[in-house]
């Protein structure tokens, strides 16, 4: 942006002042972005890249609108526990990505961003998150395909980073709400922003978001 001050004084002579603005907007994760590579300085922290320097981020490179990708999102799915806080929200979502010639999945990892939730998951990791790519290979050959994904979050503490996009537990009618969901696999960022419809429960003990 190009600011502009004008300082008058009485006589009416005045002055002419003009600056230049960046404003760092992020593209990945929620919250400021300090070195300006499109990745949230509370998602670089979460998946272990330097937030201060923007050649230090997932996929090596900044990320912009232009660098993003369509992300095929499929049956997206959040439930907050208010009854119990901090250890049984959870987040899933399915979908399709796109993968090379050649893939090697072992040591693989994918970084993925709901709304400000950030984790970090190998394709080979097993537990409460989990993130799986349905990769076919024969005789060891991986060809270029479109494979199924599928990614899970649970047990979580996802009400109070979800909460700025009216997921909460004020009670009222169901409503529309929206998100970003990213993922970034294979140094390509993928980002859709679903809506969702939230709804909850009588005593706002729970909601859902799908």
């Amino acid at each position: 942006y190009i600011v502009t001050v004008t300082v008058a004084d009485a006589a009416n002579s005045s002055i002419i002042g003009t600056m230049t603005v960046t404003i760092n907007t992020t593209i990945v994760g929620a919250g400021p972005d300090s070195d300006g590579d499109g990745f949230s300085d509370a998602f670089e922290n979460a998946v272990g890249t330097n937030p201060n320097d923007a050649s230090s981020t997932p996929t090596g490179q900044p990320v912009t609108a232009g660098t993003l990708q369509t992300l095929t999102i499929a049956k997206p799915m959040i439930k907050l526990n208010f009854a119990k806080p901090g250890t049984a929200d959870s987040i899933s979502f399915s979908g399709t990505l796109p993968v090379p010639f050649g893939f090697i999945s072992n040591g693989a990892m994918v970084y993925i961003d709901v709304g400000g939730v950030a984790k970090v998951l190998s394709l080979t990791a097993k537990g409460n998150d989990t993130v799986k790519v349905s990769i076919k290979s024969k005789k060891g050959v991986v060809a270029a395909q479109t494979a199924k994904y599928g990614v899970t979050f649970k047990k979580g503490n996802f009400a109070d980073t979800l909460a700025g996009y009216g997921l909460t537990n004020a009670a009222g009618p169901a409503k529309m709400v929206s998100m970003p969901f990213t993922v970034v696999f294979n140094n390509t960022v993928f980002q859709a922003t679903p809506g969702l419809n939230y709804t909850v429960t009588k005593g706002s003990k729970s909601g859902s978001a799908k």
